[in-house]
């Protein structure tokens, strides 16, 4: 385990020795924009399936009570925007 002078405390922001992955570094922005990408999909998935849902409706029990308005499109949509 290195030791760690006082001016390398200083200049750090976290004081706990971490070992470095030299193998994980050069990775690890692909790694980053793949996982991005897939939380990105996820919760647009979850987002089309609650459309889904307070779309469709039991003729029985009649329409749900939750809806989902263009207002809540908007969100998605301005970030679908800004990931192109």
């Amino acid at each position: 385990m290195p030791r760690w002078e006082y001016q390398d405390r200083r200049e750090r922001v976290c004081l706990i020795p971490i070992p470095r992955l030299t193998n994980l570094r050069a990775k690890a922005r692909d790694a980053s924009v793949y996982i991005s990408g897939g939380l990105f999909a996820l919760g647009w998935w979850f987002f089309i399936d609650a459309v889904i849902c307070s779309k469709s409706w039991d003729p029985e029990n009649g329409p749900k009570p939750v809806s989902v308005e263009f207002v809540d499109w908007v969100p998605g949509i301005c970030s679908t925007l800004g990931m192109i």
